[in-house]
């Protein structure tokens, strides 16, 4: 199955720590201690879901690339725009792969994003 990774605007009241929340939740969540897994049960899993819901509301560029065999310039992708980061400008070669990066880029120049799949 492949999955499709869009970019999304971080919003500008957003701490590194939110950043990270949203990065890592779902996969830290496996690494809590039966402590921590109560208090993300009880709380902060509600918190969690708020900041996934307020960043797919945000301005993004939608399936520009995907894995598992879904894409065959996704390793080329990946290498050239990362994951996290400010839009400023990115290779000439990522503006002829993701054809939408160019004016997305623009438009937000400067600002947070993030790549989710």
């Amino acid at each position: 199955m492949s999955s499709y990774w869009s970019m999304y605007i971080v919003p500008e009241r957003w701490t590194l720590k939110d950043c990270i929340v949203i990065g890592y939740m779902y996969e830290s969540m496996f690494m809590l201690n039966d402590e921590e897994f109560k208090s993300y049960m009880d709380k902060e899993r509600k918190m969690w879901s708020e900041f996934y819901d307020e960043i797919v509301r945000q301005p993004a560029l939608h399936n520009y690339t995907s894995d598992s065999g879904g894409d065959p310039d996704h390793d080329k992708i990946m290498e050239v725009v990362p994951p996290t980061g400010r839009l400023y400008d990115f290779p000439e070669c990522a503006y002829k792969m993701i054809p939408k990066l160019k004016a997305f880029a623009e438009e937000h120049k400067g600002k947070r994003y993030m790549c989710l799949n």
